[in-house]
Formats: structure tokens, sequence, C-alpha cells
């Protein structure tokens, strides 16, 4: 979503978070994972990119069914970005890593990419996942968020931030009539 012409005015450059988490069978359900930002850069976030793995009860199956739900947060003001939490198979289908106990190359791997996230992660913050889990077989999601480091040298704030992106797309700008 940043333009050429962006990238150059904000300085900035490719950068990509990445959370993995791993809930085990049993005892563990939940996980809360974050990625605390490079120190002196804030992270604008273009897409995101989901894995999971869809192990059956037990473990020796893949049987197709996501039992991962996850809400993601910005740490820097601890804000919820979905009201709670969201069924990954709503967002990532097919999402899943195709694993044992299944026709075919176990090793194959299928994933949501390019899930369109633009946000801005401030520079005092993290990205948060509050990841949970059903069913009793281990679980392993894997999140990354692609985008672009930008140095607080070049863009202090938030809002500074986002008046740059209305210069380039008048629709994030605050007035509304604009366009």
């Amino acid at each position: 979503m940043l333009t050429p012409r962006m990238i150059s005015r904000l300085d900035a450059r490719f950068f990509q978070y990445a959370l993995q988490s791993t809930l085990p069978n049993l005892g563990v359900f939940a996980d809360l994972a974050q990625v605390a930002m490079q120190s002196g850069f804030h992270f604008w976030s273009e897409f995101l990119t989901i894995t999971y793995n869809t192990l059956a009860d037990g473990g020796a199956t893949d049987d197709g069914v996501c039992r991962f739900t996850a809400q993601f947060k910005s740490g820097g003001n601890q804000i919820g970005l979905s009201n709670g939490q969201i069924d990954l198979a709503t967002i990532a289908a097919p999402g899943r890593v195709r694993t044992v106990g299944i026709a075919g190359d176990p090793a194959q791997q299928l994933h949501i990419q390019g899930l369109p996230w633009p946000y801005l992660y401030e520079a005092t913050g993290a990205i948060i996942a509050d990841i949970r889990k059903s069913g009793t077989a281990t679980g392993t999601v894997k999140f990354v968020w692609t985008g672009f480091l930008i140095p607080l040298s070049r863009c202090r704030t938030a809002e500074e931030f986002y008046a740059i992106l209305a210069d380039e797309y008048p629709e994030f700008g605050n007035n509304p009539g604009q366009a």
C-alpha cells in the first residue's frame, strides 16, 4: 500500500515480524504471544500470512478442522483489533498445514498469504496475539506480518504517519468529504 514515493519519503525499509506458538495437548490451551517493535521504528503492516495445523483429537490424523482462535492487539496502547476471539478458519481458510496421517505429501504447506492487514504498530509497542486452541491435539500456529519499518526520525507519531498517508491517499484523511 505504501507507494515508492512514500517509501522514499519515510525512509521505510521492508521488514517482517513473526510470531509462532505451539499449544500442547494437555493443560495448556492459550498463549499470549508477542514481539516488541524494533527500537527506534514504527512498523506499518501491509499483509499477514497465517499457517496452522489441523490435527484431530489424539494427533494422529489431519481432519481439516481449525481449532485456533486469536485476538490481535496493538501493544503500545493495548488496543484489541477485534472485539473478541476470531476463528482463524474465518480469516485464514485454507490456512492449514497438512500434517501426519493423510494421503499425499505431509510436508505440503497450505496457508493464506497476503491477507491485507493495514495497521501502524507504534514504536513503543508490540504485536500481540492472544491465541487459543480447543481439542486435545498439539497445535502449531504461525503469523508473519509483512510491511515496512519507519524510523522515528522521519515520523515521530502515528498522526504524522497518517498525515503522510493522507497526502498520497486522500480517503485516509480526516475530512470525510475529501476523496
